[in-house]
């Protein structure tokens, strides 16, 4: 192979390995800053935060784009080896040929889930893509010109690596070594989750005198006032950690449910669009609550919060035995959008943008609640009296 068509296929893979590097990093960020948003957020269909949110992200329990980055530093690691080698030897042609095939192939499935699964395309991952396809055109350049038939050349290059058995050995060590490190040590920042029972499992349950649902403790030591965006994922992720906190200490623990949409629709304190199906879902929990199935419509929708159009949320109806006539008056009746306008109210009080955001006995706290992070929280709450905040923090 040609020391220019090796130097190509070297730029080409450390591209891929920038690439990579900077999709992890999305990733890391994505699933721990409830604030951030990455540059190629574009819009709703062109949105790596969307891809990246999405559980096909992780493959064999580390990102995807990591699993990438290792690919690119082992072709890297082949074309270095041809370069070292003198010019008549044969290797890497099949190596990488064999390796840039590979590369296309789950390109080509990774483009399919993002675009009919995910339903949004990543710009970085689409950069990969290209990538991918660059390294099969240039190693198949070189194929042509070496002449010979394609497999013969993979098949050279792996008898080529049993004759080296030693050097061959050691290289897979490492890579294979690596790979279990990573997954063994790599922090699971994406499984901050505790999966909802899909209603109030037996808790005792309720609505307040200002018609905010309830569920938890009949008479609480700490009452933790959630404001939350059904297509929030920092939303769904603290969610089910309160709610985890509440199954475990029922008779301590109450947990009040309100509405802060970030969705322009009915939320006219943002200045662009951000979450389009975020009112609608507000809606569906409200009309669910005035048939006494809040906790569970509350479930369903952070289940799906990936795709909560219309129909989603239409079918959840009938999944929940809802009087459906009375629901769709409920929709469009102006007490359902008085009680939206009253959490936002309540939001805007409290000088708050975002999602999610917590009143822990009438204390402010701002962001997402890991396992940790709640158990310090309820830990300070019980030890200090509530603020003055706590008697009429919000209504």
């Amino acid at each position: 192979m040609s020391r220019p068509l090796l130097f190509g296929v070297l730029a080409l893979a450390a591209v891929g390995l920038a690439l990579s590097i900077e999709l992890t990093l999305l990733h890391y960020r994505i699933h721990t800053d409830p604030t951030y948003e990455s540059w190629c957020k574009i819009g709703e269909t062109v949105n790596c935060d969307a891809v990246e949110r999405s559980p096909y992200a992780v493959a064999f329990g580390l990102p995807v784009s990591l699993w990438g980055g290792l690919g690119y530093l082992v072709m890297i690691g082949v074309v270095l080896s041809g370069l070292l080698r003198r010019p008549a030897a044969t290797w890497p042609r099949g190596a990488l040929l064999g390796i840039s095939a590979l590369f296309v192939l789950v390109s080509a499935e990774n483009a399919a889930i993002s675009w009919f699964v995910v339903q949004a395309v990543c710009v970085l991952c689409t950069g990969t893509y290209v990538v991918n396809l660059g390294l099969l055109v240039t190693t198949l350049v070189a194929t042509r010109r070496s002449g010979g038939g394609t497999l013969a050349l993979v098949w050279s290059d792996v008898v080529a690596l049993r004759r080296q058995w030693l050097a061959s050995a050691i290289a897979a060590i490492c890579f294979v070594g690596a790979g279990a490190a990573l997954i063994t040590h790599y922090p699971r920042y994406w499984h901050d989750r505790v999966e909802l029972p899909g209603g109030p499992a037996g808790l005792p349950n309720g609505r307040t005198e200002s018609g905010t649902p309830w569920i938890g403790a009949r008479e609480p030591r700490v009452t933790i006032v959630e404001f939350s965006d059904y297509q929030c994922p920092f939303c769904s992720r603290s969610h089910s950690v309160v709610r985890r906190a509440v199954a475990q200490q029922p008779d301590r623990i109450r947990l009040e449910h309100r509405h802060f949409p970030l969705d322009i629709e009915c939320n006219d304190l943002l200045d662009r669009p951000f979450h389009p199906y975020a009112c609608a879902a507000a809606r569906a929990a409200e009309c669910a609550a005035d048939q006494g199935k809040f906790w569970e419509m509350n479930d369903l929708l952070y289940l799906a919060q990936h795709d909560l159009r219309p129909d989603k949320i239409d079918r959840f109806v009938d999944k929940l035995a809802l009087d459906r006539t009375r629901f769709a008056g409920c929709l469009s009746a102006a007490e359902t959008e008085h009680a939206l306008q009253q959490d936002i109210d309540a939001a805007d009080r409290l000088k708050t943008r975002g999602t999610p955001l917590y009143l822990i006995n009438g204390r402010l706290h701002r962001g997402g609640l890991t396992l940790e992070q709640l158990a310090s929280v309820l830990a300070e709450a019980e030890r200090t009296p509530a603020s003055s905040a706590a008697s009429q923090p919000v209504h």
